[in-house]
């Protein structure tokens, strides 16, 4: 499973995580290091768009933005095709396959 963000017009590098994404490694691999530093950049109009995943939606997560001060724009699972991350998901996993395999 990987995540991958978009902020600005820039993508993120692609975040691989072991086995499932859980609570406790989304808000470790994605939340802490990325979303809190995109946070600190650009102030409080900071917005942080995400879908309703479990690992997304749980109390740990909630949690986490709420103490740093980041709202969140809930974004519907489904239709998937109107997520603008999906529109670019065939190219981020390329990037990171060339990256990784040298393709």
């Amino acid at each position: 499973m990987f995540w991958g963000g978009i902020v600005l017009g820039r993508k993120t590098d692609l975040i691989s995580f072991p086995a499932s994404v859980t609570a406790g490694n989304y808000v470790d691999l994605v939340l802490e290091p990325i979303v809190g530093t995109w946070r600190g950049a650009h102030g409080e109009n900071f917005t942080f768009m995400q879908d309703n995943a479990p690992p997304h939606t749980s109390n740990l997560a909630r949690h986490y933005l709420e103490t740093k001060g980041i709202a969140i724009l809930d974004w519907s699972a489904f239709p998937p095709d109107l997520n603008p991350i999906e529109r670019m998901r065939p190219e981020l996993v390329f990037d990171q396959m060339t990256a990784e395999f040298g393709f």
